[in-house]
C-alpha cells in the first residue's frame, strides 16, 4: 500500500538526515553546509503532504464504498418488496379468478 512506502520511504529520508549532520560535522564551510538542510526538510514536508493527501482520498474511497453499499442494500430491499407486492397481486389475482368460477358454477347449479 502507498502509506507502506510511505514510511519506508520516511526512513530513508531520516537516514539520509543522519548522513548530512555527520557531514556537516565535518564540513567547515557554511554554504556546503545549508543545502542538505534545506532539501532534507523540504523532502518531510513533500512526505508529509503526500501522505495527507493520501489519507483523505482513503477516507473518501471508503466513504464512496460505503454509500455504494448502502443503494445497493437500499435496491435489493425495493426490488425485494416489488417483487413480493408481484407475487401477492399474482395470488390475490389467482383467488379472485378461482372465486370467481366457484360463483358461476354456483349460479348455474341454481
Amino acid at each position: 500500500m502507498i502509506l507502506n512506502e510511505i514510511e519506508e520511504q520516511r526512513t530513508n529520508l531520516n537516514q539520509l538526515q543522519e548522513k548530512a549532520n555527520e557531514l556537516n560535522m565535518f564540513n567547515q564551510d557554511e554554504a556546503d553546509q545549508l543545502l542538505p538542510e534545506d532539501i532534507i526538510p523540504s523532502a518531510f514536508k513533500s512526505l508529509d503532504n503526500l501522505q495527507e493527501k493520501v489519507l483523505e482520498r482513503i477516507e473518501k474511497l471508503q466513504s464512496s464504498i460505503k454509500e455504494s453499499q448502502d443503494f445497493y442494500e437500499s435496491f435489493n430491499e425495493l426490488r425485494n418488496w416489488l417483487e413480493q407486492q408481484e407475487n401477492d397481486h399474482q395470488l390475490n389475482k389467482s383467488i379472485h379468478i378461482t372465486n370467481d368460477s366457484s360463483n358461476k358454477r354456483n349460479a348455474f347449479k341454481t
